[in-house]
C-alpha cells in the first residue's frame, strides 16, 4: 500500500502534467508594438529607415515607434511611449529615442491591398481568428438575391449546413455540435429565384478558433499595463492592436468602433468637424490600422471609406507619413474621376518616400500606378 507520503506526490506529479498539457494548448501572447499613449505639446518623428537623417515628420498619439526612431519634443513638450513589454518611456526636452522599447516592424499594407472590390457576396464574420465557439454568421448580400446557402466547413467535412436562409445573417444552429479549436472554412452562396446558385457571386472566407484561454491571455496582457496617464481611448486602442496583433481581427474592429464613434458596417468615417489633432482620434494612424483589418479579411469595400477618412485627418494635420499610406491605398481601393487627379495624388505620396529616401513595397506600388496612368495618358501630366 502507498503511504499518504507517496500519494501526495503523486498526485501533484499528475495535477502538474494536466496543467502542463492544457498550458500546451493556449497561444502565447507576442505584442511586440510600441504607442504613443499621450503628448503634452507637439513632437517630431524621424523613424529609422528613413534615409535622410534631417527629416522629421509630425508625430500624433496612437503612432507605432520603434526603438531606434528618435522623438524631438517641442519646447516644454513631454511624450509618453507604452513599450511592447508595458514599460512606459518619456521624453522631454531633447530629441531622444525610446532605446529601452523593442525593435518595430512597420505594418505593411501593400501586401493586403486587393483591386476593385467584388461583386459576390462580402462575409463579415467570421473571419479570422476568434474564439466563438457558436458564432453568429454575418454578411453583406447581392441585390440579385435574398436567399443563401451557408456552410461552415473543414477539411472535407462539412460542420453547418443552412439552406436558403433568407435576410444577412444566420445563428449557429442550436442542434449542431459547438466547434473545436482548428481552421475551417465559412461559404455563403447566393441563390437565384428557383433556388439554383448564381454563378460567380459566392465566397469563401478563412477562419480559425483559438482557446478560451488564449483570448483570456490577451486580456490579462492588456489589464496588467498601465493606462493611468494615457489619453482617453488610449486604453482601447491598445487593446485592440493586441487582438489584431493575434488575428483577432473582428474583435479588434468592434473595439476600434468604440474608439473612433465609427459603425464599422455602416461606413460613417467621419463628421463634419474634425476631431483635435491632439486626440487619438485626430490621428491618422488608428484609422490606417482599422482599414489594414478590413483588408485581412477580405473587406476592401469597408476598408476604402476608413482610407479616405485618414486622408482627410492626414492632410489637414500634416500627417504626411499617414497621408503617404492612405493615398497609396486609395490609388488602388478607389477609382478617382480624373486619372491625372489620380496622377497627382500619388505625385504627392511619391514625393514624400523620396524625401525621407524610404524604399519599401508601399513606394514601390506607387510608382507602379504612376506608371501605368503615364502609360495610358501618354506623358506625365502636369500637377
Amino acid at each position: 500500500m502507498l503511504s499518504k507520503t507517496t500519494a501526495l506526490i503523486m498526485l501533484f506529479l499528475v495535477v502538474l502534467c494536466m496543467t502542463s498539457s492544457l498550458s500546451a494548448q493556449v497561444e502565447e501572447v507576442d505584442f511586440n508594438i510600441n504607442i504613443v499613449i499621450s503628448m503634452t505639446g507637439s513632437a517630431a518623428i524621424h523613424r529609422a529607415e528613413w534615409g535622410d537623417p534631417l527629416v522629421y515628420e509630425v508625430l500624433a498619439v496612437g503612432d507605432l515607434v520603434g526603438n531606434a526612431d528618435v522623438i524631438d519634443p517641442a519646447p516644454g513638450a513631454e511624450i509618453r511611449i507604452q513599450c511592447s513589454s508595458g514599460e512606459v518611456v518619456v521624453i522631454a526636452m531633447q530629441p531622444a529615442a525610446p532605446t529601452l522599447c523593442a525593435p518595430l516592424t512597420m505594418p505593411d499594407f501593400s501586401s493586403l491591398l486587393r483591386s476593385a472590390p467584388s461583386e459576390a457576396v462580402q462575409i463579415l464574420y467570421p473571419a479570422g481568428r476568434i474564439a466563438n465557439t457558436r458564432p453568429k454568421i454575418r454578411w453583406q448580400g447581392i441585390e440579385e438575391a435574398d436567399r443563401y446557402n451557408v456552410r461552415i466547413t473543414r477539411s472535407n467535412d462539412i460542420i453547418v449546413n443552412l439552406r436558403a436562409v433568407e435576410g444577412e445573417e444566420a445563428d449557429y444552429p442550436s442542434d449542431s455540435d459547438a466547434l473545436v479549436q482548428g481552421d475551417y472554412s465559412i461559404v455563403i452562396e447566393p441563390l437565384e429565384e428557383d433556388g439554383d446558385p448564381i454563378t460567380g457571386k459566392r465566397s469563401v472566407t478563412a477562419m480559425t478558433l483559438v482557446s478560451e484561454g488564449f483570448f483570456e491571455n490577451i486580456n490579462a496582457v492588456w489589464k496588467g499595463r498601465d493606462f493611468s496617464l494615457a489619453q482617453e481611448g488610449v486604453d482601447l486602442y491598445v487593446r485592440a492592436l493586441l487582438f489584431a496583433d493575434e488575428g483577432l481581427y473582428w474583435d479588434a474592429i468592434t473595439t476600434m468602433q468604440e474608439i473612433l464613434d465609427i459603425d464599422p458596417l455602416m461606413g460613417r468615417m467621419l463628421t463634419e468637424v474634425l476631431p483635435d489633432s491632439g486626440t487619438l482620434r485626430g490621428s491618422a494612424t488608428p484609422y490606417l490600422q482599422l482599414a489594414s483589418w478590413y483588408l485581412a479579411i477580405d473587406l476592401s469595400e469597408y476598408a476604402t471609406p476608413i482610407f479616405e477618412a485618414a486622408l482627410i485627418i492626414a492632410q489637414a494635420y500634416g500627417q504626411r507619413e499617414n497621408e503617404a499610406t492612405a493615398i497609396a491605398a486609395l490609388g488602388e481601393l478607389r477609382p478617382m474621376s480624373s486619372r491625372v487627379e489620380q496622377y497627382c495624388a500619388l505625385q504627392r505620396a511619391s514625393d514624400f518616400f523620396t524625401l525621407v529616401l524610404e524604399d519599401n513595397a508601399l513606394a514601390q506600388r506607387v510608382r507602379d500606378q504612376m506608371a501605368f496612368l503615364v502609360n495610358s495618358l501618354g506623358a506625365p501630366p502636369e500637377c
